[in-house]
């Protein structure tokens, strides 16, 4: 059975029911949601719910629909269960007719297989044609439309007028539905009509007894009316003969030993299988037991098994874990699509051998089955599978851009512009609006990786916001939240990012994939350990395994334990407890070819244990490794640019700052051209630290003054800790530089500053007497030493004005000096306290030991005593822990 099953006979009943006015106005409603759950896979009252508020457990209603397809096709008492809560009438003895009792005798009218024939073929009657009052009468007269009247059942009708019937309109849903049945019973051979009227009485055949209550009359083959009225004829066949002809026709049936199962048609079985693929690329997870153990069922009773079923079983293996099963359901999908010619399948087949190549690190032969896999899309015109493909060569190309390298630079796969163009016009031509929006997304994340300008950036952004907000695609916030969040944090606006996510995750997140949610969630967590707040952060991935629980793929489990493993290591890392630190960065330590962007954090961590650990050169050697593999064409530029940071850093720390000049203006050269804010104000503070080792304070201050107002907006609390004591040592060296005393002795009053315009004893008059010289050595004794007398006091000359003047000038400028001094060390003891706060916000013992430190030896010099004490003391205390 290609489309017509039992279950949509039942409904073309229904549909007649209401096309011909025999249901009340009352029960249109529920009758019509009924209809549209079944025939559109829509479930009207959710849409209701929608409207409200509050938006929970949505991932149910998108089961809803294939409940109601698995329900509708095993039994009929789905009918019963809606309609027989419907009231149809009052007779005039009081009793009560439902709308099930109307229906179950039009549905027991279909008495025979030519019956089911016209009854299917004639439907289309029912369409309306053209809008015209003559068509429509005439139309009716040919329908025999009977008199009818509005009056009650016990009352004499006062006018008798035609009944009116509904017409449904060619394009209608209900109109499509009653001619595509139409069409596909017109394209069946004789035995699959008469397969359908055995499946049909057997679908039926639980209703007989309630039939036969409501008319006792009906006879033994009541099921068939051409082998009940033969029965009944006098002259007609025997008894006998009937039933061996009953025998011949029914076979099994009449003796209830049907071995077939439910009666299931390839349309129903390949809507259950798209929606179960689309469920586990959107949600990352399967449906329920219950309804997978149904569609198995109904796969063993369909005749023939869709191409689809083989990639279902690959995903739900490979996201289970089991690869060896995958592996052959992989295998079984290219049998398949090579047997039949079925290039649609054979496209997906080559697309999803990259993908387990890649997951066992066979990167050269997933690339080459995925090139192979646009190819074929391409020649196929299949926009959506061309879609996917790019969008896993993008990522691939992020990870692994050496084999990206080795393509022919003249294809179009080199040059992601031109490729997202090409896809971009292709959707449009298709009218694919989603894969439009995904493409400028993918085209602002390839901007962000390679530093292109954030006009382009933006635009991108700005045309995907806009198709999202014209055609009302609420399954593409995800994609938005997560790259605007990134564009945020490029320009530096840590606060527009956090924003960014929180609103997604408040608002937006019950349209979206499960993919979507975990990415802005980890996002919003990164964000919190930040700022230091490591518990908020654990809590909020936490909080994606209570919420999600058997519900996620591997890889994104996988993902979930990086990032809170992540996180625990960077807070002992700043808590200064490395030997839990390596620990987790031990197990996090899969030491893959390049450097893929995903385990860009643990090489990270990895330097920064050995900059704490002080194994300089180690680290170094690392990082100019690191540095050779990286290509800033194809790669992302925030990794080099943090690893030249680092780089500088490590020059500093071994106390030769000098050496990372030309990396500090290189660095701030790149991020200016890349526009990269947070890594520009970076290299700002860094090469400040190195103007100060080379003794230009003033400047150090000038660059400090203006990155320090961007690096508060990106809320890094330890990088922003770090600047402040940059400019606690510029204003440190400003105070030492000012602050070096005019007098040869600090003893000397200040009042004798005048003194120091005399002579100097050295332009004196010489002694009068000069001292006697000793006696010869020669001689048998010595003459004692006679010291000279005293020379007479220095005769004074007396100052001019002039003199006076500049002794006066020279005093107040050394005044003026020593306020200045004390000024830039107020300054510097302000700086090393708002670095201590940051320091203590983000749990940073290694940054707030440097603070104290450096503020205990600044109060010292200020003579303010029991302060630097105390803040010695803070120093001990953070160092024993």
């Amino acid at each position: 059975m290609r489309l017509l099953t039992p279950a949509k006979v039942a409904l073309l009943v229904l549909i007649d029911m209401y096309v011909d006015n025999e249901i009340p106005c009352a029960a249109h409603r529920p009758v019509l949601e009924f209809l549209t759950l079944h025939i559109m896979n829509i479930d009207l009252p959710f849409l209701r719910h929608k409207l409200l508020p509050k938006k929970t457990q949505v991932h149910v209603s998108r089961i809803r629909t294939v409940e109601a397809t698995v329900e509708i096709v095993a039994s009929v008492s789905v009918f019963q269960e809606v309609l027989s809560r419907l009231l149809w009438k009052v007779a005039g003895d009081g009793t009560t007719h439902s709308l099930w009792d109307v229906f179950l005798q039009r549905l027991w009218k279909v008495n025979s297989l030519n019956e089911m024939h016209v009854f299917i073929a004639t439907r289309p009657r029912r369409l309306l044609r053209q809008w015209s009052d003559a068509t429509t009468a005439a139309a009716a007269a040919a329908d025999g439309d009977e008199p009818a009247s509005d009056s009650e059942p016990g009352d004499q009708p006062a006018v008798l007028r035609p009944r009116r019937r509904l017409r449904l309109a060619a394009n209608s849903p209900f109109g499509q539905f009653v001619r595509t049945c139409r069409v596909d019973m017109q394209q069946q051979k004789f035995q699959q009509t008469a397969q359908l009227w055995q499946a049909f009485i057997t679908y039926r055949q639980p209703t007989a007894a309630q039939m036969r209550a409501m008319a006792p009359q009906m006879g033994k083959y009541g099921f068939d009316g051409v082998l009940d009225g033969a029965n009944e004829v006098e002259d007609g066949w025997a008894a006998e003969h009937v039933k061996a002809l009953a025998g011949v026709v029914y076979g099994d049936m009449l003796r209830g030993d049907v071995t077939e199962g439910v009666a299931v048609s390839t349309s129903d079985i390949e809507n259950l299988i798209d929606f179960q693929v689309q469920r586990m690329h959107s949600f990352g997870c399967r449906v329920p037991v219950e309804i997978r153990h149904q569609f198995e069922d109904m796969v063993r009773d369909a005749k023939i098994v869709p191409s689809k079923t083989h990639y279902l079983r690959y995903l739900e293996a490979w996201k289970a874990g089991n690869y060896t099963t995958a592996f052959d359901q992989v295998y079984r999908f290219f049998d398949y699509s090579l047997t039949n010619n079925d290039r649609q399948s054979y496209q997906m087949a080559l697309m999803t051998l990259a993908v387990i190549n890649s997951d066992f690190g066979c990167y050269d032969d997933a690339l080459t089955a995925m090139l192979e896999a646009i190819s074929t899309a391409r020649e196929n015109g299949d926009v959506l599978t061309l879609n996917m493909c790019l969008r896993w060569l993008f990522r691939f190309d992020l990870n692994q851009p050496a084999l990206m390298r080795a393509l022919d630079s003249s294809t179009m796969l080199t040059n992601m512009h031109e490729t997202f163009s090409y896809l971009k016009t292709k959707s449009a031509e298709v009218g694919m609006i989603p894969l439009i929006v995904s493409t400028y997304f993918l085209e602002a994340e390839y901007g962000l990786a390679i530093g292109d300008s954030l006009a382009a950036i933006s635009e991108s952004m700005m045309r995907a916001c806009y198709l999202i907000g014209s055609k009302n695609l609420p399954g593409c916030l995800g994609s938005k939240a997560a790259t605007g969040s990134k564009v945020w944090s490029r320009m530096g606006v840590a606060l527009l990012s956090r924003l960014e996510c929180e609103v997604f995750l408040r608002c937006g997140a019950a349209e979206a994939n499960l993919s979507d949610i975990v990415q802005v969630t980890i996002g919003m967590a990164n964000h919190f350990a930040l700022v230091g707040d490591y518990a908020g952060a654990l809590a909020l991935v936490e909080s994606l395994n209570t919420r999600f629980h058997g519900l996620m793929m591997p890889d994104i489990a996988e993902a979930i334990v990086r990032t809170s493993r992540c996180i625990q290591a960077q807070q002992f890392l700043s808590q200064g407890n490395l030997i839990k630190a390596d620990e987790i960065i031990a197990l996090l330590a899969q030491q893959p070819e390049g450097i893929p962007q995903a385990l860009a954090a643990h090489h990270f961590m990895q330097l920064d244990s050995l900059y704490r650990h002080g194994a300089f050169s180690i680290a170094l050697e690392r990082i100019e490794d690191m540095l050779a593999k990286l290509d800033a064409g194809t790669n992302s530029i925030s990794l080099q640019l943090r690893l030249m940071l680092c780089k500088v850093r490590i020059f500093t720390r071994c106390a030769k700052p000098v050496r990372g000049l030309t990396i500090a203006v290189r660095a701030a050269m790149l991020a200016l051209s890349a526009r990269a804010v947070p890594f520009l104000c970076e290299a700002a503070g860094l090469l400040a630290n190195v103007l100060n080792a080379l003794g230009e304070y003033e400047g150090a201050q000038s660059l400090l003054g203006a990155a320090l107002p961007r690096i508060l907006e990106t809320d890094h609390g330890a990088l922003v800790g770090e600047m402040y004591l940059i400019l606690a040592d510029a204003y440190m060296g400003v105070a030492g530089a000012i602050a070096t005393p005019q007098r040869k002795t600090p003893s000397e009053p200040a009042d004798s500053a005048l003194a120091s315009t005399a002579p100097s004893p050295s332009t004196a008059a010489p002694p009068s007497t000069p001292p006697m010289r000793a006696t010869s050595p020669n001689d048998d004794h010595f003459d004692q030493h006679v010291p000279p007398p005293p020379p007479p006091p220095p005769m004074v000359a007396p100052l001019t004005a002039e003199q006076v003047q500049e002794a006066i000038e020279r005093d107040l400028g050394y005044n003026l000096n020593r306020g200045h001094a004390r000024e830039a060390l107020a300054n510097a003891l302000w700086a090393l306290d708002r670095a201590l706060t940051h320091f203590k916000d983000t749990d940073d013992r290694c940054g707030q030991c440097e603070a104290l430190s450096k503020k205990a030896t600044a109060l010292r010099i200020a003579g303010e005593q029991e302060r630097a004490e105390a803040a010695a003391s803070g120093y001990l205390r953070i160092k024993t822990l």
